[in-house]
């Protein structure tokens, strides 16, 4: 049986092994494996427990998979760093001002990788950005 996994910008991709698609993403990214995020329902396995300093997401990535019947799911699971860069705190206002600010083909960039994101991923901040652009 091959699973189904959920990968940001990929949907949703056929893969005979989660470390097929690890490597994959791990490699698009341009990261280590310890930036990537994944839950593994079958195994009962999560990146969290390999990489506690993750941001821990791990109940409700598990609830999605459930709901959409998928049996794994991995993301870039990258360290925030919005404040250090940014300089100030992050709230979808100062993300928006942050977006807004950006020369004009880094903003069509950052907006691809929204438009790239499975429609399931509904965030408060994916919102607001959908907004901006339509």
């Amino acid at each position: 049986m091959r699973a189904q996994i959920a990968q940001r910008n990929l949907h949703l991709r056929d893969r005979s092994n989660l470390a097929d698609a690890l490597e994959d993403l791990t490699a698009r990214e341009q990261t280590v494996q310890e930036y990537i995020g994944f839950v593994d329902l079958p195994r009962s396995l999560s990146s969290v427990s390999a990489y506690p300093h993750q941001v821990n997401v791990d109940a409700i990535v598990r609830q999605w998979c459930s709901d959409y019947q998928i049996e794994a799911a991995i993301w870039t699971a990258l360290k925030p760093n919005f404040e250090q860069k940014w300089g100030k705190p992050f709230s979808i206002e100062t993300a928006i001002d942050y977006l807004q600010q950006l020369p004009t083909g880094d903003r069509a960039s950052a907006i691809d990788y929204f438009r790239q994101t499975p429609i399931e991923i509904d965030t408060p901040l994916r919102q607001a950005v959908t907004q901006l652009i339509e």
